[in-house]
């Protein structure tokens, strides 16, 4: 299953998700985000979570349903709504689950997300997520969101909160993709493996997970775990797992 995350920030919009697909026997690596933009005067950009041939079905949809004519908003949103109603029509079975950005002149830029189960794009003013259980990415980004992240941070947001699905989602996994979009170019931007990969090393899970323990022991000074630990630094013996 995947994992998708939208971020709005102050001077762009930026959307990540891992790259695994699998069926249960077969894992393989997959392109989950796609870029559209029509010249230089509006882009739009997706990911979905659920089944491949689905996603495929929609996407191609979609391409063809945006065209080229001008920028508006409102037709845009009808015309995934549109689309995600055919996928609920012809695939009943199948809910895909969307995280979808777009933005035009002057300086409009908009987040979504939605189902193809109830055929309705909502609005989002700070993050989206799309995927099987995205508890734990919704905890950190409500920990860690402002409204004044820049595109910049939203990018080191995104990568973090993606490699902690990567490490404990079912289903989640390979290499991370990003695309952005930042005020003055005229298309989303897809970042390459190696900076991608250099932002989710200044990331490691594990010191993540020693603060959430820092933490915890701060405010049970007294558990026997905690002296426990606390006695062997002491005696220069290191902690433990």
């Amino acid at each position: 299953m995947t994992f998708v995350v939208g971020i709005r920030c102050q001077n762009g919009i930026v959307l990540c998700s891992d790259s695994l697909e699998g069926d249960g026997i077969t894992k393989r690596s997959r392109h989950k985000l796609i870029g559209y933009s029509v010249g230089e005067e509006w882009g739009a950009a997706w990911g979905l979570a659920g089944e491949g041939d689905v996603i495929d079905k929609f996407t191609d949809r979609l391409k063809i349903a945006l065209g080229n004519g001008h920028y508006d908003k409102y037709t845009l949103e009808e015309k995934v709504e549109t689309v995600l109603r055919y996928v609920k029509t012809d695939y009943p079975t199948s809910n895909l689950q969307i995280v979808a950005a777009s933005f035009g002149p002057p300086f409009d830029k908009n987040l979504y997300r939605g189902t193809s189960e109830v055929g309705c794009l909502s609005p989002e003013d700070e993050y989206a997520c799309a995927g099987t259980d995205v508890t734990l990415a919704q905890f950190a980004l409500r920990s860690i969101y402002n409204p004044l992240i820049t595109v910049g941070e939203g990018i080191n947001l995104g990568i973090f909160v993606t490699s902690l699905m990567k490490e404990y989602a079912e289903g989640v996994g390979l290499d991370i993709q990003v695309l952005t979009y930042t005020y003055g170019l005229p298309q989303f931007r897809k970042l390459h493996k190696a900076e991608i990969t250099a932002i989710e090393e200044q990331f490691p899970i594990e010191d993540a997970s020693a603060a959430i323990s820092g933490y915890w022991a701060s405010k049970n000074p007294q558990s026997p775990a905690v002296l426990f630990k606390n006695m062997r630094a002491k005696l220069g013996m290191g902690g433990f797992e």
